[in-house]
């Protein structure tokens, strides 16, 4: 009996690793993928699914990843399979076979053939029991949400420009740790005199790089970059010791805070055909890409002045050429029209500006390309 209980339990463990190889000493196969520094995603998807807008495929196969754009060196990368790949032999069906000629049953001795030999009936129960699978079948993966709180706290946003003068920020880790995360120890510059006690959180906030508009040429802010959030657990008179909750990428030294505000998403909310027009441009994407894919984080030059907020779904366009002459909207002889290329949600809004997620893209997205309200939520 301890012999059988230890095969079965082999054999439940090897199916559950179904699927996966291991990794060679190049830090590949053809299953997985060790990453390397200066890895991101969208390349891995590029080099292995020939094309580098699929790469949401990959994070959706390992969830261990919370952040798709924050993967470290030495992490292992499950690779969906491509479309069109076959089957391998493991998982190819296996052939057909004809049906086996009856053969009399062999003659006792002192008796004669008595034909083909006939099974005895199976009741219902018996038949369920002797037609049961002989191995054990995983439940099929929930799909992943559309948007969850979280993509809305990452987002990151258009912000003022002032806020690289913002004097509240981190001075100090307690530990000699160049990239703090979860759980690590810090010193603020908060303290009572601030109003601050125990218990208050704020935000950790880091400005990136300024926007300017792709059409126009104005100067719309400073891209800032949601790093997480600290919660202070000791006050003293001019400084505080707080501890890092949740980071979505590494805390440095020098980042700023501001009063935390919980992320707001009108998650069971149903958009309804937008009856007023509003229109505008991507001007920013979160990562410095020329090319824009399916779940990347985008900034607008529209915001809650023109009636936008969170769950608005807007349409992007984008010009192509269609070989006419003779029109006013010409490049190189050659008239422009536009073309749907995508859609994409609304996740945070501020006066002037929103930030926006890809949920669905059709072409090359890129700065620059036209949006159109589609859908508002009522």
């Amino acid at each position: 009996m301890v012999s059988r209980g230890i095969v079965f339990l082999l054999a439940w463990a090897g199916i559950l690793v179904t699927g996966f190889t291991s990794v060679g000493a190049e830090g590949s196969s053809a299953e997985s993928y060790i990453v390397r520094k200066g890895d991101t995603l969208w390349g891995i998807a590029g080099t292995f699914l020939q094309d580098p807008r699929l790469w949401p495929r990959i994070w959706e196969a390992n969830r261990y990843i919370k952040n798709p754009h924050l993967i470290f060196p030495g992490d292992p990368i499950a690779l969906p399979e491509k479309a069109g790949k076959a089957p391998s032999a493991e998982t190819a069906a296996p052939p057909e076979v004809p049906p086996a000629e009856e053969v009399a049953a062999p003659a006792e001795e002192g008796r004669e053939g008595v034909g083909p030999s006939k099974l005895p009936e199976v009741g219902p129960e018996e038949e369920s029991a002797a037609t049961a699978p002989s191995t054990w079948e995983l439940p099929p993966r929930r799909p992943a949400p559309l948007v969850t709180l979280q993509i809305v706290a990452d987002s990151g946003f258009i912000g003022r420009d002032d806020l690289r003068r913002e004097q509240r920020r981190i001075v100090r880790a307690l530990e000699p740790i160049k990239s703090l995360s979860a759980g690590d120890q810090v010193i603020v510059n908060v303290g009572t005199r601030d109003y601050v006690v125990p218990g208050d959180r704020f935000s950790i906030l880091r400005p990136a790089r300024r926007i300017y508009h792709p059409v126009k040429g104005s100067r719309l802010g400073t891209l800032i970059l949601d790093v997480g959030w600290l919660e202070i657990k000791e006050v003293a008179d001019r400084s505080s010791r707080a501890e890092i909750g949740y980071t979505c990428m590494p805390v440095s030294v020098g980042d700023r805070l501001v009063p935390y505000r919980a992320p707001n998403f009108p998650l069971d909310s149903q958009p309804q055909p937008a009856l007023t027009p509003v229109q505008g441009w991507i001007v920013a994407s979160r990562e410095e890409r020329q090319m824009i894919g399916e779940r990347d984080i985008v900034y607008l030059d529209v915001g809650t002045k023109q009636g936008i907020g969170p769950g608005d779904v807007f349409t992007i366009l984008g010009s192509e050429t269609n070989g006419r002459r003779g029109s006013d909207r010409t490049q190189e002889g050659r008239s422009l029209r536009e073309r749907k290329k995508g859609q994409l949600l609304v996740l945070r809004a501020s006066e002037e500006t929103c930030s926006a997620l890809i949920l669905r893209s059709e072409g090359e997205i890129m700065r620059g390309d036209r949006v159109v309200l589609e859908k508002k939520v009522p």
